[in-house]
């Protein structure tokens, strides 16, 4: 069952990968949502370097909605807001950053996120299991059991006698 799903999922990532996609469409999707939001954010930069930014909401009086600003460095990949540094994908406020600075925010996902890397997992494959019920049984598998179970039941025993002393001496 679960070497079906790891099948099934290996050739979805592959075939995607080959069409050129360079995020899982999912992923694709919450980053192109997270360009929308950006997109109504004010950006001050704080350093000549561009890596430092201080990044607001406008304000929405008319929707009750309060303005709250947000630190950015990209060259930690940090952002007050939590998100950047949590899932090691950029926020809207980073994105908005990067827009500004006019750098690619592709550049500060994180390589986990990418086809690529996630193709490497699928690489592997995994041998199937043997039937046991097939197969006889072994001597030896047996022996090993048999000398388990009686050490098994030697240290059962021995606990018993400890802590029935301990529970008598309690009473």
């Amino acid at each position: 069952m679960l070497g079906k799903l790891f099948a099934t999922l290996g050739k979805e990532y592959f075939t995607l990968k080959d069409v050129g996609h360079i995020f899982h469409p999912r992923i694709q999707k919450e980053i192109q949502a997270l360009v929308v939001k950006s997109n109504g954010l004010y950006v001050l930069p704080m350093s000549r370097f561009d890596t430092n930014f201080r990044v607001s909401e406008i304000p929405r009086p008319l929707q009750g909605y309060d303005p709250t600003s947000y630190r950015v460095n990209l060259e930690e990949k940090w952002c007050d807001y939590g998100y950047f540094q949590a899932l090691k994908s950029p926020c809207q406020h980073a994105i908005a950053a990067c827009s500004n600075s006019r750098r690619d925010y592709k550049n500060s996902v994180d390589p986990v996120y990418f086809l690529h890397s996630v193709c490497k997992v699928y690489e592997m494959e995994f041998p199937a299991i043997e039937n046991l019920l097939v197969h006889p049984k072994s001597d030896i598998l047996d022996q090993r059991l048999r000398t388990n179970q009686i050490s098994l039941r030697f240290h059962v025993s021995n606990v018993i006698k400890v802590f029935g002393s301990l529970i008598v001496s309690c009473t």
